[in-house]
């Protein structure tokens, strides 16, 4: 079966239990008995908090591997004590989708990603409610909420792992432990940073600040240690790269190999490469979901190469609501003394669009292709003459 089709199944999947533990924990659950708040917090609330925390989110990239860190958790424990199951459930739905929308990534991603935010928050509401079934408010409550929240984003995350792994089959298990692990770290700090929170605002409105100020300390650490583990991760990408083109001898083996890997490398589902052959320029395509390298491409490619002198961000063309140019980055590549290019477009991960160190990363790539195409040429060159000299 097909990745493509294997994620829809999932998306269905994800729904259904959503619906169904939805409904069915509305039918037993009561709101919480008591609140740290003196006026009442509303669905649409939460739903514009759960917008702002999937938009304004960080993240750390690994090859097609991402961790987001946001503050999805805290508002999702909040939600758990103060609404009913079924407003959370839309407030995390409805907000969620609108971050999807604003991002604009791929359709089928997008669905998925909804799906996955209605799962976490049924997950929440029925350990909350069924499993725990807590009478009485203050610590216990809010300590039951805790495990609800962790158990439910470490469930969240295995979807999303799972669904990784549909296109990557060399190392599924690896990438579920690991990325268990760190959403578990980021989930306990979440969780512990809303109780805080709350227990700070019931205590003294004027702890707020403090606390704030503390939270955007930790936010800066987390940004400066992101940042580092990317360029790190991008350096071991790139070397990565250059490893798997040793002993390719062939200008065919050289351009399928380096299209899979040129697309893992930049996180991208689809990637091609226009190189110019006999006067015409020859694309070919590497496409996630199908993981095949096949001639041609659905975009017209090769109106760019004369404008592009170095590697760039490519924005979105549209004519009569056909898209003539996706969203992607490209990078000159100069093969027999003749300009070609490589591009990457429709992003495979969590994050919606290119980032502007990926043109400079593209570049590095293009400058390690350049010498395998140039040293797959001359052997081309050598069994052309092996087979057509005149002598033999």
């Amino acid at each position: 079966m097909k990745p493509g089709r294997k994620v829809m199944l999932m998306t269905i999947g994800l729904s259904v239990v959503a619906i169904i533990a939805g409904f069915a924990v509305s039918t037993v659950a009561t709101p919480a008995r008591l609140s740290p708040f003196d006026t009442d917090l509303h669905w649409w609330q939460f739903a514009f908090a759960f917008f702002i925390a999937e938009t304004a989110t960080a993240h750390i990239e690994i090859r097609k591997e991402a961790v987001t860190l946001s503050l999805s958790e805290v508002f999702l424990l909040v939600g758990l004590v103060t609404l009913t199951p079924t407003a959370l459930i839309a407030a995390r739905v409805i907000g969620g989708a609108v971050a999807m929308l604003w991002r604009r990534p791929a359709i089928q991603k997008s669905l998925f990603n909804i799906a996955n935010f209605a799962f976490e928050a049924a997950v929440a509401v029925t350990i909350l409610h069924v499993v725990f079934r807590v009478d009485e408010g203050g610590a216990v409550l809010w300590a039951a909420a805790g495990v609800s929240v962790l158990i439910a984003a470490e469930l969240s995350v295995a979807a999303v792992a799972l669904v990784i792994s549909f296109f990557d089959n060399n190392r599924p298990i690896g990438l579920l432990k690991s990325v268990l692990v760190v959403q578990a770290v980021v989930a306990v700090a979440s969780v512990s940073l809303a109780i805080v929170g709350v227990a700070a605002i019931a205590f003294s409105t004027a702890s707020v600040a403090y606390l704030g100020v503390l939270a955007v300390g930790i936010v800066l650490l987390l940004k400066r240690d992101a940042a580092t583990a990317q360029r790190a991760s991008d350096m071991e990408s790139i070397g990565q790269f250059t490893a798997k083109l040793v002993g390719l001898t062939r200008t065919t083996q050289v351009v399928e190999v380096s299209l899979r890997e040129i697309a893992h490398a930049l996180r991208g589902s689809c990637a091609a490469i226009v190189l110019p052959a006999s006067n015409v320029l020859r694309v070919q395509t590497y496409r996630l979901d199908s993981n095949d390298v096949r001639p041609g491409a659905d975009y017209n490619f090769c109106s760019l190469i004369e404008g592009l002198d170095e590697p760039k961000l490519l924005e979105r063309v549209e004519c009569d609501g056909i898209t003539l140019i996706p969203d992607g980055v490209a990078a000159p590549i100069v093969v027999n003394h003749q300009r070609g290019m490589i591009v990457v477009w429709d992003r495979s991960t969590d994050v919606g669009q290119f980032l502007p160190r990926d043109p400079r990363m593209l570049a590095s790539i293009a400058d390690q292709l350049h010498v395998a195409l140039a040293r797959a040429g001359l052997v081309d060159r050598l069994h052309y003459d092996a087979h057509h000299d005149a002598l033999s």
